[in-house]
C-alpha cells in the first residue's frame, strides 16, 4: 500500500475490464474505486518495505561476499598449484644436476682408473714420474709444466732409472715373476734368503723389512 495511486489505477482498470455487470435486475456500467490508508497500515507497510529492502541488500551483500570468497579461494588454489609446480620443477632440476654430477664423477673416476692402468702402471718410469709430480704439486696445472723449482735434470735422471729396460727394473720383474710362481712357504724361504744376502751387504734396515715381509707370508 505504499503506492496508493498506482493501486487505485490497477483496481479501476480491472473493474472496467469486467463491465458491464448485470445481476439481480441491476446493470453496472461504470465504477470508480478510491483507496484510503490509515497511519498504522502506512507505517506497517513502510516497515515491511524497509525490511524487504534490507533483506535484499543483505542477501546481495552475502552473495558478493561469497563471490569474493570464492574468487579468493580460486586464486589461492591457483597460487598454491603454481608454487607446488615450481617447487616440483626445482626439485627435478636439483635431482637432474645431482645425477649429472654423479655421472660426471663416475666418468672421471673411470677415466682416471683407465689412465693409471693403461698409461701409468704399465710403465715403471711413467709411474715414478706421476708419483713425483703428484706428490710435489698440489695444484699442478693440467696443461702446464712441472711445478716451479723442479730440477729438470734431476727429474730426467730419476725417471730414466725407472725405464723398462733399466737393469734394476728388469731384475725386479724377474724376481717378481719368480716369487709369484712359488708356494707361500717357498716365498717365505726366498725372502729369508734374500734378507740374509742384503744384510751381508750392510743394509740391515732393508733386511729387517724383508724378514717382516717373510713373516707376513707365513
Amino acid at each position: 500500500m505504499l503506492r496508493r495511486d498506482a493501486a487505485e489505477q490497477d483496481i479501476n482498470a480491472a473493474l472496467r475490464a469486467l463491465l458491464p455487470l448485470t445481476g439481480y435486475g441491476v446493470e453496472v456500467l461504470d465504477s470508480h474505486v478510491r483507496l484510503t490508508i490509515d497511519d498504522s497500515t502506512q507505517k506497517a507497510a513502510l516497515l515491511a518495505e524497509r525490511m524487504r529492502q534490507g533483506y535484499a541488500l543483505e542477501e546481495a551483500r552475502r552473495r558478493q561476499e561469497q563471490e569474493r570468497e570464492g574468487t579468493r579461494l580460486r586464486l589461492q588454489r591457483k597460487r598454491e598449484d603454481t608454487q607446488r609446480h615450481e617447487a616440483h620443477a626445482r626439485e627435478e632440476d636439483r635431482l637432474r644436476r645431482e645425477y649429472e654430477l654423479d655421472a660426471l664423477a663416475r666418468r672421471q673416476a673411470r677415466a682416471r682408473a683407465d689412465f693409471l692402468r693403461d698409461e701409468i702402471l704399465a710403465n715403471p718410469a711413467s709411474a715414478r714420474l706421476y708419483t713425483l709430480l703428484e706428490r710435489s704439486a698440489e695444484h699442478w696445472p693440467r696443461l702446464g709444466g712441472p711445478p716451479a723449482g723442479t730440477s729438470l735434470p734431476d727429474l730426467v735422471c730419476e725417471v730414466q732409472q725407472w725405464q723398462p729396460q733399466a737393469q734394476w727394473v728388469v731384475v725386479a720383474h724377474l724376481l717378481h715373476d719368480f716369487a709369484t710362481g712359488l708356494t707361500k712357504e717357498g716365498r717365505k724361504e726366498f725372502l729369508t734368503i734374500l734378507a740374509q744376502a742384503v744384510k751381508v751387504h750392510g743394509d740391515e734396515k732393508t733386511a729387517r723389512a724383508l724378514l717382516d715381509a717373510a713373516g707376513e707370508q707365513g
